[in-house]
């Protein structure tokens, strides 16, 4: 049957898809700007490249340089002559579009083989989402084309999961009048088992962790529940503010209430500003939390060393902007709104805290810096310390999965 959700979404792609020779190109979604910030020589990207986590979530290393490579091939006319992935319209070499072929072409597989092979079937429908989700990024509030292919990423990672282990549940939790969308990955259906949830940063969307899922926390017996932070993914209708865990905690007090897991055993996995999320609630709500883990999430220097604003590129601005719901003119100011996700500055760091944190950070991290590890550290009565080598960094991280949740197997077991 299909849900309300559902038909939201398809009428969003059906009008979008009406529009597409209209559109705004992505790096003009969050406001006029002035051409004085592209390097006066040379061709650029307007979009920061995450080859790291795109191959980390399972795309293809081949397929993403033969897609970047159409895009900076193209002939079509520009936003910005200097910056390649700025094609408009809806046409070769737009990104949302050479992505959303790629994605196609892995949701065409899946139709080809799925009679004999469910599980190829659904690795193809696991890539073709992860595809959707990169023609998504950077993920900006008024992206139109965006918008159209993270609602393909969410239909083809929905079909995807009627073959995971146990199928897919999509939880919707009840929260001000709204619903917060939540993606339940169980490891089997035999009893409720402990669940560990997950919220990445700005960058990833709750449909990118089926890896970490399938390879990491499924062979431990742990659930999986996945939420987008504010301001993208499923949660895009609420700003970030400095309550930004606040639709997290939603979701840990929604747990008593579904059945399918065990909710005295809970713990989080949070990546950059999901790790900000997950040491935020270890202190608000100690009493739902057995563990917590932080990957690489700013918690004071960050936010407070006045470097923040020159560190940020024209991508990074756009998407600060979207997720505040502010104008991208407004993000000169935005040196003193950062000062309040600080969690020393918020009362928090400054006190012990009762639930076992584990920090796993990086050497010359500007964002997860040695101080703000020892704050961590020096704050939780139980604590460990977990560093991912820079050199060898996908293996060292998939290595860093693995002994996290080694970490908190006896806090939940």
């Amino acid at each position: 049957m299909t849900s309300m959700m559902d038909m939201k979404e398809d009428n969003v792609a059906a009008r979008v898809g009406v529009q597409r020779s209209r559109v705004a190109e992505t790096s003009t979604v969050s406001g006029a700007r002035d051409k004085s910030w592209i390097p006066p020589e040379g061709l650029h990207w307007y979009r920061e490249h995450r080859f790291l986590r795109w191959i980390m979530a399972g795309a293809d290393p081949i397929v993403v340089q033969e897609v970047l490579a159409k895009i900076a091939a193209s002939d079509n006319p520009r936003s910005f002559d200097a910056l390649l992935d700025t094609v408009e319209g809806f046409r070769p070499g737009n990104w949302v579009f050479e992505w959303s072929q790629e994605a196609a072409r892995c949701q065409a597989l899946a139709k080809e083989v799925v009679a004999s092979d469910h599980f190829a079937a659904r690795d193809h429908l696991l890539r073709a989402s992860l595809y959707y989700t990169i023609a998504s990024y950077p993920h900006l509030r008024g992206d139109q084309l965006a918008q159209e292919a993270r609602v393909r990423s969410n239909h083809a990672y929905r079909e995807a999961g009627r073959w995971f282990p146990c199928p897919l549940r999509v939880l919707e939790v009840p929260y001000k009048g709204q619903k917060i969308i939540a993606s339940l990955h169980l490891p089997h259906d035999d009893f409720p088992p402990p669940v560990v949830i997950v919220c990445g940063g700005g960058d990833v969307l709750q449909n990118g962790f089926f890896h970490l899922f399938d390879d990491v926390l499924r062979p431990a017996g742990f659930a999986m529940l996945t939420v987008d932070m504010p301001g993208v993914g499923y949660s895009e209708r609420w700003p970030i503010n400095e309550d930004i865990s606040r639709l997290h905690q939603a979701v840990l007090e929604f747990l008593p209430s579904c059945p399918w897991v065990d909710d005295k055993k809970v713990a989080m996995i949070g990546l950059r500003m999901g790790g900000n999320i997950a040491t935020r609630l270890a202190y608000l709500k100690p009493d739902l939390l057995k563990a917590v883990v932080n990957i690489g999430g700013p918690l004071h220097e960050l936010f407070v060393n006045g470097r923040m604003t020159s560190m940020l590129s024209p991508m990074l601005k756009d998407q600060i902007a979207s997720r505040l719901y502010t104008d991208v003119k407004e993000i000169s100011n935005f040196a003193v709104k950062a000062q309040t996700f600080s969690l020393v500055r918020q009362g928090l760091l400054s006190r012990k805290c009762r639930v076992p944190m584990l920090a796993v950070g990086m050497e010359a991290d500007e964002q997860f810096p040695e101080d703000d590890i020892k704050r961590m550290l020096n704050a939780s009565r139980e604590n460990k310390r977990l560093m991912v080598d820079r050199a060898d960094i996908i293996h060292s991280m998939e290595q860093a999965f693995t002994q996290s949740v080694a970490w908190l197997k006896p806090y939940l077991t």
